[in-house]
């Protein structure tokens, strides 16, 4: 893990572009693999959950195959929101989410020889990556990089466009099964997640502590004007 971590620590420590952020936004999207190795229990990319009925009885079959698919969502949306949004919180870099996306979707489908449900499904879902690439960045042009709830929302349209894109693959491909509100249910608890993490990433907005130079800037103005 702390191999496959190295590059992005060099880049971060840097801060230099061209190759080094390339090898950078590649490292985590591997790390983000690996992640997704030790949980492919409760990896989105490779769950067909949504396209199995649900039968809305507490207990059968259905039902634990729901819960485990809306827990497959929301597991892996902190897997892959959580290497993005460190990385936009440093410094924004074009084809992050599409890299860690298409990285961990594709491996996932690899693994299981390509089976075309999975397969559309993850190009939905790079589709929306990409998609999320240009709304951040044409936010952040717009915005600036210091703009308020900057990362919560980096986070919202990270999960709402890649889950989204997801659920229109398995949608093409098999069907879904699932209730509408169910549907809108694991993108929308996904995006809460996501603005959750963003939030955390961001932290609170707090006044810089003034230096030397301005401290005694201020104790020279404040007995010029003393009287005595």
């Amino acid at each position: 893990m702390f191999l496959l971590t190295s590059p992005v620590r060099s880049w971060w420590a840097t801060g230099e572009g061209g190759p080094r952020a390339v090898a950078g936004v590649l490292s985590l999207a591997l790390g983000t693999v690996f992640g997704s190795i030790l949980l492919s229990t409760f990896w989105a990319f490779r769950s067909t959950a949504p396209t199995m009925e649900y039968d809305k009885t507490l207990g059968s079959i259905g039902d634990l195959q729901a819960s485990l698919g809306l827990a497959s969502y929301l597991i892996t949306t902190v897997m892959l929101a959580v290497p993005l949004l460190l990385a936009h919180q440093r410094r924004p870099t074009p084809g992050t989410a599409t890299t860690i996306v298409a990285v961990s979707s594709l491996f996932a489908c690899i693994m299981q020889e390509l089976p075309v449900n999975l397969t559309v499904a993850a190009l939905g879902a790079i589709i929306g990556a990409a998609l999320t690439d240009l709304v951040l960045s044409r936010l952040d042009a717009v915005r600036g990089h210091d703009a308020a709830l900057r990362l919560p929302i980096a986070g919202a349209v990270f999960a709402t466009l890649v889950w989204t894109g997801h659920l229109l693959g398995l949608q093409l491909t098999d069907g879904l099964r699932w209730p509408p509100e169910l549907v809108a249910g694991s993108v929308a608890f996904a995006a809460v997640i996501a603005i959750a993490l963003g939030s955390l990433a961001q932290g609170p907005t707090t006044r810089p502590r003034p230096g030397m130079a301005e401290i005694k800037q201020d104790r020279t103005s404040s007995r010029r004007w003393h009287v005595p």
